[in-house]
């Protein structure tokens, strides 16, 4: 009995950690992106093409969305260690 709820352990481990690793590379493939519209509107502003209400809008939203990345990222870091830590405190109960 204690096996199999030791299975089970490990198999919500696995599946916490690869929705974390899921949801972080979903991070960085938006920060990715926001970071390229920010460049073109950059490259833009300093063509002229653009107005600088814009560009400053672009660059508050943009430093915003680096603010919500680092967060998120300490916080997907903490729940990893969470999910390590579930193996030790399962054999402290045994």
């Amino acid at each position: 009995m204690i096996r199999i709820d030791q299975e089970r352990l490990e198999i919500k481990e696995f599946v916490l950690d690869s929705n974390l690793n899921l949801i972080s590379n979903a991070l960085t493939m938006v920060s990715a992106f926001g970071g390229f519209l920010y460049y073109l509107i950059g490259l833009f502003y300093y063509t002229g093409k653009i107005e600088l209400f814009i560009f400053i809008a672009a660059t508050v939203m943009f430093t915003t969305l680096i603010l919500f990345r680092v967060l998120g990222f300490k916080s997907i870091a903490k729940q990893k260690q969470y999910i390590k830590n579930l193996n030790s405190l399962y054999e402290e109960t045994i």
